[in-house]
Order: C-alpha cells, then sequence, then structure tokens
C-alpha cells in the first residue's frame, strides 16, 4: 500500500507535464505545449482557416532542437513544409516548481491571424508528489515546443508537439525499498517514456520524457477577456500586447491546461 502513495502522486504529476490538456495524442498544448486555445478533441482535418495551413503531418520530425537528436525517437511532422511560412521553430520552455511562472494578467485584444509558438512556462509539482520519500527531488526540469494557430473569423486551427523532460533522485532509503526498476517502470506508465539508473551508493537516478502533438480545428468565441470554443465550452484568459499572444486554461470544469503559452503573429 506505501507504493500506491509514491507512485500515484508522481504519475499524476508527470502527466500534467505534458503541455497540453486537450486534442493531439496528450495536454495533449497543451505543449505542452498547446500551441492555441481550442477545443482539444478533434482531429479530424476540416478545411483549414484563411491565413495559411499549418501542414499535413507525416513528414519525419527534424531531430531534437537543442543537440540534433531525438531523446523521444522518431516522431513525425504535423507540420508538412509549414506553407508560405515554412515550419515552426522549436522553442524553448520555462518548466519548474509552483511559484515558476509569472502571473497572466488578461486584456483581450483581435486574436485573428497566423501565430506562432514563441514560449511558455509550465508549473510541475514533482517535488510535491515525492514528498513521502525524504530526500526525493526533481533536480532538472528541461521543455521545447513548437506550434501555430490560425484564427479566422469564427474558427481556430492549431498544430503543436511538445517535449519535457524532468530528471528525479532518489535516494537509496527509498531506491532499495522500492527497486530502480520499479521506479523506472512508475515513470514510464506515466510520462511515456523513463530511463532509471542505479548509483554505487544504491541511490536512483532517473529521466522521465514526455511528447504531446496536437491538430485540431473548433469553432471559437471571443468573450471579454476569454476565447470560449463554442463546441466543449472550454475557456481560456488571454492577453495581446502588440505582436505577442498569451494565454492560459481557466476552464471551470474539466482538466486545465498547464502554464501560459507564449505566441507571436505571423500575418
Amino acid at each position: 500500500m506505501r507504493s500506491r502513495g509514491l507512485f500515484f502522486p508522481i504519475l499524476v504529476s508527470l502527466l500534467a507535464a505534458g503541455c497540453g490538456g486537450g486534442g493531439g495524442t496528450s495536454r495533449d498544448a497543451g505543449a505542452g505545449t498547446d500551441a492555441a486555445p481550442s477545443d482539444g478533441g478533434a482531429t479530424d482535418a476540416p478545411p483549414t482557416p484563411d491565413g495559411g495551413s499549418p501542414g499535413d503531418g507525416g513528414a519525419p520530425d527534424g531531430g531534437d532542437p537543442s543537440d540534433g537528436g531525438d531523446p523521444f525517437g522518431d516522431a513525425g511532422d504535423p507540420f508538412g513544409d509549414g506553407g508560405a511560412l515554412g515550419t515552426p521553430e522549436w522553442v524553448e520552455l520555462t518548466v519548474g516548481p509552483p511559484g515558476t511562472c509569472d502571473a497572466l494578467v488578461p486584456c483581450g485584444g483581435d486574436v485573428r491571424g497566423t501565430w506562432d509558438v514563441s514560449g511558455g512556462c509550465f508549473e510541475i509539482d514533482v517535488d510535491g508528489a515525492l514528498s513521502e520519500c525524504p530526500g526525493a527531488m526533481a533536480t532538472r526540469y528541461e521543455g521545447q515546443g513548437r506550434g501555430r494557430v490560425v484564427f479566422d473569423e469564427t474558427v481556430a486551427h492549431r498544430v503543436a508537439q511538445s517535449r519535457v523532460e524532468i530528471d528525479v533522485f532518489f535516494p537509496a532509503i527509498c531506491a532499495t525499498y522500492y527497486s530502480c526498476d520499479m521506479l523506472e517502470t512508475a515513470l514510464a506508465a506515466a510520462a511515456g517514456d523513463a530511463t532509471c539508473t542505479t548509483e554505487t551508493s544504491g541511490a536512483c537516478r532517473c529521466t522521465a520524457r514526455h511528447r504531446t502533438e496536437i491538430d485540431d480545428t473548433d469553432f471559437y468565441t471571443v468573450e471579454g477577456d476569454e476565447i470560449v470554443s463554442t463546441t466543449s465550452g472550454k475557456r481560456w484568459a488571454f492577453c495581446i500586447e502588440g505582436d505577442a499572444l498569451r494565454y492560459e486554461d481557466t476552464s471551470p470544469t474539466g482538466p486545465r491546461e498547464p502554464g501560459t503559452v507564449h505566441l507571436a503573429r505571423r500575418e
């Protein structure tokens, strides 16, 4: 029964690290990183809103944005050639424990047009989830994402991918009791992939990885400082300042997408 106390909070926290709540394979957005607010449930490919097509997918992934390698294995590229604007660039996401991100102050604005993900901030309480194991802690948070959203008068089309990595340290007192293999299995079940190694001291060091992919289209309206999905009723508070858009999930019910997503206007 003690293992439920440790494993289940870990799984819940790491599932939240997907950076996307609706759509795609995730929270997914959501990207991680979710690239843009919409229903999140539709994966069909209705006609793309005016402003350019985010792509139709199928091409091999270009690899990890930092070192040219993909720690998650080969991934499909949902952007295709990206149309006239090209494929969105990978960008770094800020990932950390509660208190990492600045609060979003909604201000509204005109969302119509094409936007690319330019960053984001996501808070993941892994340390809190590991509280039953004295000395267990997250030692590294890292995330990358890319995405594009096209808003026409009534329809939002978003395509996005995100990756999150979290390094977790389990001291020998816990790793010996649960075994490093058990910890790796629990993390992999939550995040999609995990690797753990046992040190000579008996401690266990793990890296959990989670990837999200989104490609969906939904009708939307703007109500004050919120974007509202007319299909699901989900809501996102947002603020546009110049050519920068920031939003966060404020839905009153259901799971929320974590953190704040930043986008830059393309046209």
